[in-house]
């Protein structure tokens, strides 16, 4: 067996030089590499098959199959999509995908016939309390995690911020509406009094759990350090942002939103209302107007760094807030007796 693993093809763009391991280290085409690497397994190394252990979008998984012949099986995982084994379209690769947060395991089997590989079989395994747990490895973590919580570098992890009537789970995050997504995007969007707020669902990593929460739960939930910028955009430009929100269902570039609401009839937009009045949530909601202008919240991130967003946000006018998200949410739930939430319409998907 070979095995390789690549970046995807974003990741020139999201690892900045002060973050690499060098200032020399540098990011080359991923295409010629791999074509590189599976050339030397076959006809130097006789290895009998290949697997790549990818970091890279499924777009991009999915070329570079259809580009580099002989790669065997791709073990998908930056997309966080659940995807159950099959062969790539006009190619001899299998690819499989388990979702994300250790919710799936892949597993598969090889046969091979006379050194060659000759059937790949194998699916998901869904992660959970009906499968048992191994006793070494269940008191090696209780040895770390009681460790890490008589560390002192980590003890601010530990800190109580305050309750939850309900777990803020993350089902639906990549196809609809979510209890966790709702929530915090509602900080987000009220925070910045903006008529609309839209975050990835890539930037939610976690449940919160119900009961006490603690900051490891909120840095779990929320891990990243993005900032809230506010745009000045018309509403055909928020019809641009949801319609490729639309296109992004089922993948980790669909947007949770705050501030509208949608209603999606065969995968396009049937109708859109936004706020009347930010500061206002009783004033209610009314028709988009595609030459009205409107204020939306956002992460940097995806403004500025995520496919299809940023083109549709260049050139328009904003304000950096020096608002973290994550500090936002933290202060709302220090600041509530208990945190809740609900799902409430906001999105429809017919």
């Amino acid at each position: 067996m070979g095995y390789l693993g690549l970046a995807g093809s974003d990741f020139d763009r999201l690892v900045p030089t002060q973050h690499r391991p060098t200032p020399a280290a540098r990011f080359v085409d991923r295409v010629e590499i791999a074509q590189h690497i599976v050339s030397t397994l076959q006809t130097q190394e006789h290895i009998h098959a290949i697997v790549l252990i990818g970091h890279s979008t499924r777009a991009d998984d999915m070329a570079l199959a259809q580009t580099v012949p002989g790669i065997d099986i791709i073990f998908g995982s930056h997309s966080h999509i659940k995807e159950e084994l099959h062969l790539i379209p006009g190619t001899q690769t299998y690819i499989i995908s388990p979702f994300q947060y250790l919710m799936y395991i892949s597993k598969l089997q090889l046969t091979f016939v006379d050194g060659q590989l000759s059937q790949v079989d194998g699916g998901l395994i869904p992660m959970g309390n009906n499968l048992p747990e191994d006793v070494q490895v269940a008191s090696e973590i209780a040895r770390m995690q009681h460790d890490l919580t008589q560390d002192n570098r980590f003890t601010v992890l530990f800190e109580p911020l305050g309750r939850s009537t309900m777990e803020l789970a993350l089902d639906g995050i990549m196809t609809e509406e979510s209890l966790l997504g709702n929530f915090v995007v509602d900080v987000v969007r009220s925070t910045s009094q903006a008529h609309m707020a839209l975050m990835t669902a890539n930037s939610f990593r976690a449940p919160l759990p119900p009961g006490n929460l603690h900051e490891q739960h909120l840095q779990a939930a929320l891990p990243y350090d993005n900032q809230i910028v506010l745009y000045t955009l018309r509403g055909e430009q928020i019809l641009a942002l949801l319609n490729y929100s639309i296109d992004c269902i089922g993948s980790d570039s669909f947007s949770q939103v705050s501030g509208v609401r949608v209603t999606v009839d065969q995968q396009k937009l049937a109708c859109v209302q936004i706020m009347i009045n930010p500061t206002d949530d009783t004033a209610g909601y009314e028709l988009l107007i595609p030459t009205k202008q409107y204020q939306v919240a956002v992460t940097d991130f995806q403004a500025w760094m995520v496919d299809g967003y940023r083109d549709i946000f260049a050139g328009a006018p904003y304000v950096t807030t020096q608002q973290d998200i994550r500090d936002e949410v933290r202060l709302f739930i220090q600041n509530t007796t208990a945190i809740t939430a609900a799902l409430d319409g906001r999105l429809q998907i017919l």
